[in-house]
């Protein structure tokens, strides 16, 4: 178990997420209420600090909680949560990258964002869990684990998007909740649901081959 890659890699990911989020900062007005009392770029710089150094200061905490009460599984968990939150920063960089330049809050566009930021997310997220989180180094293993994990992964994406469908261009809200608001509450509240279906999946059924071999 290398303990200084882990911390390393953590701190990338939360690297990524900071920047993957920013537009998101930008179209829920947090950037604009802070500057009440920061400049903006200031507001940025350590929105960026705070989460690339979040990141391996959870994965610590994780650690050492599973080690204190005997939970072998905490720490792959939180590496496999510290890739999930990256797998949903890039669905809510590129949703919110969208509504930022185009101004757009629904429609079949921005479906087709959800969907491709889900792709994006799916490509991600194999090499991460594959050979991070599940440390996984058998080449010969991919061709078992590769079908199985598009499988696993192209199922949770056509649910997830008919969900944030349905959510976001059937059920209106937009008298109630701010559109920029309300489509970034769908992205979120959606990632419980991926977390789990992945996590057991991935581990019971994608990487199945690697694990019994290590």
């Amino acid at each position: 178990m290398n303990i200084e890659r882990d911390y390393g890699l953590a701190g990338v990911a939360g690297y990524a997420v900071s920047l993957l989020c920013l537009p998101a900062l930008f179209n829920l007005g947090i950037v604009d209420a802070s500057a009440v009392f920061l400049p903006w770029w200031i507001v940025c710089v350590l929105w960026v600090v705070v989460v690339s150094l979040g990141a391996p200061c959870a994965l610590f905490l994780f650690s050492v909680g599973g080690e204190y009460f005997g939970v072998g599984q905490l720490r792959r968990m939180a590496k496999f949560a510290t890739v999930g939150m990256l797998n949903t920063a890039i669905v809510v960089g590129c949703v919110n990258s969208y509504m930022l330049v185009t101004g757009r809050t629904d429609g079949g566009m921005l479906n087709g964002v959800f969907l491709l930021s889900f792709v994006l997310g799916i490509a991600n997220s194999f090499v991460w869990n594959k050979y991070w989180t599940f440390d996984s180094k058998e080449w010969s293993a991919v061709r078992h684990e590769l079908p199985r994990f598009l499988g696993l992964s192209i199922f949770v994406s056509l649910i997830l998007t008919v969900v944030e469908h349905v959510l976001i261009n059937v059920i209106t809200v937009v008298h109630v909740v701010h559109p920029h608001v309300w489509v970034n509450v769908v992205v979120v509240s959606l990632v419980p649901i991926s977390f789990l279906i992945n996590f057991f999946g991935n581990k019971l059924f994608v990487f199945t081959y690697s694990l019994q071999k290590g």
